[in-house]
């Protein structure tokens, strides 16, 4: 082969390889999500950590991990918990996590499980006898119920809170830390929601020292194990950004550091009583 002979195939090697790479990245581009994906980020104990505006906890930690390999832009974007619910709703936020599985969140969006959980009463320790189901809440204990608006574990606890309003006997706040304090000023307030949720809120915050010591889980029957995880838009997601978030959720459920993390925020004895691997 002569010297100009050589230098073509070179150039044209070039020319080739440069061709091959284009097209590595296009495959790689196309199944990566085609726009920043926004994810309203209200706290909800060691799950959801915000501070001054700084999004962490165990979610936003996983999902920048793997949103990241999966070679997505997320973005968070710090709001209260019931206006978390009504952006997802409206088409302004793309993401809903974590969210307990219920009926009215179906028609918002397609459901992702991460984890199996359960929310249970939740009330200072007392020598009362356990309460296993909402009609004891009703009839036998004189309880009023303090909840986070927003928050949803299906027809069966919407029901009992409506039936509590009826009574005088709920109140809603806006965010969980002010749940725990009411709880701690009396034994007759109690609320309903994952124990990891209020566990992890209170952790080293002053005007509630003590209370997770001090705390009492009662599972009742109208509440079984059922699927928390992620919701996926329906207005605001492409058919095929959904597919990628799809896959990435279920590839973080599926990884050990999942499970791991859960187990790093959180002692046995409020973990199992809340949460437990799906995979």
């Amino acid at each position: 082969m002569n010297e100009m002979a050589r230098k073509r195939l070179l150039c044209w090697r070039k020319i080739a390889g440069g061709v091959l790479a284009t097209f590595a990245f296009l495959g790689t581009a196309s199944a990566s999500c085609t726009r920043t994906i926004n994810i309203p980020a209200a706290a909800a104990g060691k799950a959801v950590i915000v501070h001054n505006e700084i999004v962490s906890g165990i979610y936003p930690t996983l999902l920048r991990e793997f949103a990241e390999k999966a070679e997505c832009q997320i973005e968070f974007i710090t709001v209260p918990q019931a206006r978390a619910l009504s952006m997802f709703a409206a088409g302004y936020a793309d993401l809903l996590i974590p969210a307990f599985k219920t009926p009215s969140r179906d028609q918002m969006g397609e459901f992702v499980p991460l984890i199996r959980s359960r929310a249970t009463l939740i009330t200072l320790k007392s020598n009362r006898k356990p309460i296993k189901n909402m009609q004891q809440i009703l009839k036998e204990t004189p309880i009023h119920l303090v909840v986070v608006r927003g928050f949803d574990y299906g027809a069966n606890y919407q029901r009992l809170i409506e039936q509590l309003k009826q009574l005088g006997r709920v109140s809603f706040e806006s965010d969980v830390i002010s749940v725990a304090r009411l709880i701690k000023a009396g034994h007759d307030r109690a609320t309903i929601m994952s124990p990891t949720v209020l566990y992890g809120a209170i952790q080293g915050d002053p005007r509630v020292e003590g209370l997770a010591d001090n705390l009492s889980f009662d599972p009742l029957d109208e509440l079984p194990w059922g699927e928390s995880g992620a919701y996926l838009a329906q207005l605001s997601l492409k058919q095929n950004d959904r597919d990628e978030l799809r896959n990435m959720l279920t590839q973080m459920a599926k990884s050990p550091a999942f499970w791991k993390t859960y187990q790093s925020y959180f002692p046995p004895k409020v973990l199992n009583a809340s949460n437990q691997p799906l995979y």
